[in-house]
């Protein structure tokens, strides 16, 4: 009679243990992305002489500045992904990519983040400098297997003056389904808005 009860409570453990490994297996997980941009490895110097540029803020609607990647279903509606994040929110990650971007396409330029507070008070380096701003309208999977991003950027001098206001609206291709490719196209979209800023620059200097 024990035995039997032994058995019985073993089988009924290893039915449960089955079950669980199941619902183990079968439990869906977060997927977490991000631009693969990141800073180059330098020192940055701050003489009198050389020009700067501070990056304001980068905004953009509060539905698409969430964790859901954003799909477009038709000219109206548009939904957020589940089970597809971004690990960083993308007005960050949109303002940290633009930094190292700019970084990288003005090598003579100090490219700063206004808030990390690290912006220069002189005097001098305030009449050296410029400021820009902005705004995202779309940044999401558009409807013919594209990324869309969306919206423009404001260029302002050192008094606060504006320079120059530009609207963009890039559309990249996927090359590849999913959302890694959403991913890599939405990168590849937002290095040509901040190709378009800094050959503003240079063709200013």
């Amino acid at each position: 009679m024990t035995m039997k009860l032994t058995l019985t409570g073993f089988g009924l453990a290893a039915a449960f243990a089955l079950l669980s490994g199941c619902s183990t297996q079968t439990e869906r997980k977060v997927s977490y992305y991000q631009f693969d941009i990141v800073a180059e490895d330098k020192v940055v110097t701050t003489p009198a002489s050389k020009p700067q540029l501070i990056i304001e803020h980068v905004d953009m609607y509060s539905g698409l500045n969430e964790p859901g990647m954003v799909q477009r279903l038709d000219s109206y509606r548009a939904r957020a992904a589940t089970w597809h994040q971004w690990a960083i929110l993308p007005s960050d990650m949109l303002e940290s990519a633009t930094a190292n971007l700019l970084s990288q396409q003005l090598p003579d330029w100090l490219v700063l983040i206004e808030k990390d507070g690290d912006i220069p008070q002189s005097e001098s380096a305030e009449k050296a400098s410029y400021a820009v701003r902005i705004f995202v309208e779309r940044f999401n999977g558009g409807l013919n297997g594209d990324a869309e991003v969306v919206g423009s950027w404001s260029l302002y001098d050192a008094d606060q003056q504006l320079v120059i206001k530009n609207t963009f609206n890039k559309s990249v291709a996927l090359e590849q389904d999913g959302y890694v490719g959403l991913t890599q196209a939405l990168q590849s979209a937002w290095v040509d808005v901040n190709e378009d800023i800094a050959r503003y620059l240079l063709n200013k200097q």
